[in-house]
């Protein structure tokens, strides 16, 4: 079987699948204050091409797809795609990355559709920080729809968290104590200072090293695991369930 390598001669099995550009939050490390010129939907590929595209993907060895946009639940008729993605023979691992705002109510569709893992990206427990980075007063209903995403059965649910220094590295604790009974896994993401990231600057940089140290200080050393997910480095804490 033809498949695909990166420069390293290493054989590529995963593919992220943007559906849409657009998004129903502001986040300053991501969208620049001035807005950006959005794709406009003609230019869009539809659902049948994107299908299409991963059955080719699909029979040159990609088996695992994650689902990104932009936001992908603002993309109408969404639930269907990952169901009719699902179906595509060699794929046997769909996954989803959401911000979570419209997931109270789309959990239960998005499990019938097949999809047993969800990323959900929160980057602050404090509502008023929360409307402070992403532009929008939604903290509760991403907490309801990451309620909702426990009560489905996703395994597992993620939370991915973007780390800066000055704003949420007071929370990490916080963070990683949600490992310990809901079962949540929790990854915390470095920012990158590119792009409308650059405006928040180097100095919000954290690395892995400095979160692993602050975590540790609360909860002992961090157990370290296997990783298949590329240069992450995985931690559990002692007797966590995530």
């Amino acid at each position: 079987m033809v498949g695909f390598y990166d420069s390293y001669g290493r054989r590529i099995r995963y593919i992220r699948l943007s559906v849409t550009d657009r998004c129903n939050f502001r986040c300053r490390y991501c969208m620049p204050m001035n807005g950006i010129k959005w794709i406009p939907h003609e230019s869009i590929m539809r659902y049948e091409e994107l299908i299409r595209m991963i059955r080719i993907c699909a029979s040159r060895g990609i088996d695992k797809v994650r689902v990104t946009g932009g936001e992908p639940l603002v993309r109408k008729d969404i639930v269907k795609f990952l169901e009719n993605l699902n179906t595509v023979d060699g794929i046997n691992d769909v996954s989803l990355t959401t911000n979570g705002f419209f997931l109270e109510h789309m959990a239960s569709e998005i499990k019938g559709a097949g999809i047993s893992r969800i990323n959900i990206s929160l980057d602050t427990l404090d509502k008023d920080k929360f409307a402070y980075i992403t532009g929008v007063d939604g903290f509760e209903r991403v907490v309801k729809g990451i309620t909702s995403a426990l009560e489905q059965g996703f395994d597992p649910v993620k939370i991915n968290v973007v780390a800066m220094r000055g704003f949420n590295d007071d929370e990490f604790i916080d963070f990683a104590g949600l490992t310990l009974h809901l079962g949540i896994q929790v990854r915390f993401i470095e920012l990158m200072p590119i792009g409308p990231g650059f405006d928040i600057g180097k100095k919000a940089v954290i690395t892995k090293d400095e979160i692993q140290s602050l975590i540790e200080k609360t909860y002992g050393n961090l157990e370290p695991l296997p990783s298949s997910i590329g240069p992450a480095s995985v931690f559990k804490i002692e007797g966590a369930r995530g």
